[in-house]
């Protein structure tokens, strides 16, 4: 397998990349593709709940079951605090968790896949003008469908606990927005690579996911980190993203525009360049495959 994936990046020839018409090409896709990702993303939700009785109600109670889990844990138990607030309880600790859970599998469940990505979808990679590009945009999208499904849920909670949701929750899609990009690059990106190289699918789901999570401040509040270490955090896309959900929906703050600029203008970046590389070396696909 390796010799027919080096053999077939070999006969694709240099790997150099079109930067330059990228961008133009990659919002010309999006536009001409558009009814067709609508229809893979319904596809999507509708393969992984068949032939259940509750459908996507799994997307619910997955993460609910794990949130009760980790309240009892670190909340009860090793008594950590995430909303800052002197008489936070089990409760507050739970909406506060989940909220960062829900962000979370924003991009960790694009990365999960990504792997993966063309090597499921061999049917597909054999009729060469079917566009392939268009399953890491459906798979971040799912992703984000799944997600919006547990922040109603912050919303409302917020809504019953507080009395009320501030202005600020109207800037949620912003802050969510690197996330789905960075899930976007990393489906071109990982998906191309998975198809010549299969172990980086059992690196990412086994090793890189979980390591994230814990490189995130989701189960600790980010100030809880020693001020000389909290860089490390930012340098992880997803510390922006759950930090700004819990900002705006459950605190009624802003997000820290500055990060969320950066890593806007960034993930943006990275999605260009993981496009053109795909792209670049799809033409060996139906070779290795």
């Amino acid at each position: 397998m390796h010799e027919v994936a080096v053999s077939a990046v070999n006969r694709s020839g240099p790997v150099r990349l079109d930067l330059a018409g990228a961008p133009v090409r990659l919002l010309r896709m999006l536009i001409e593709r558009r009814d067709l990702i609508r229809q893979f993303v319904r596809r999507d939700l509708r393969h992984r709940t068949r032939g259940t009785h509750f459908g996507m109600l799994w997307d619910l109670l997955n993460p609910l079951m794990m949130l009760c889990v980790y309240t009892l844990v670190f909340s009860s138990i090793l008594k950590v605090r995430l909303s800052h607030h002197p008489d936070e309880g089990p409760l507050q600790y739970a909406i506060y968790l989940f909220a960062g859970l829900t962000a979370f599998q924003v991009f960790a469940e694009p990365l999960g896949r990504s792997g993966s990505l063309i090597t499921s979808k061999r049917n597909f990679v054999k009729k060469m003008a079917f566009p392939l590009e268009i399953f890491a945009i459906v798979s971040a999208l799912t992703a984000l469908v799944h997600a919006s499904l547990g922040l109603a849920i912050v919303l409302l909670a917020a809504l019953v606990l507080s009395g009320g949701v501030g202005w600020t929750a109207l800037l949620l899609p912003a802050v969510l927005l690197p996330g789905v990009l960075m899930g976007i690059a990393v489906g071109w990106a990982f998906g191309a690579i998975g198809v010549y190289f299969r172990d980086i699918q059992q690196f990412l789901g086994s090793t890189v996911t979980r390591l994230l999570f814990f490189l995130t401040p989701i189960i600790y509040s980010i100030d809880a980190v020693p001020a000389h270490l909290r860089w490390v955090l930012h340098l992880n896309p997803l510390t922006v993203v759950v930090d700004g959900v819990r900002r705006v929906v459950l605190q009624g703050r802003q997000p820290d525009w500055g990060m969320l600029g950066i890593w806007i203008v960034g993930s943006s970046i990275l999605v260009v360049l993981s496009y053109a590389l795909f792209m670049r070396v799809r033409r060996g696909f139906a070779d290795v495959i």
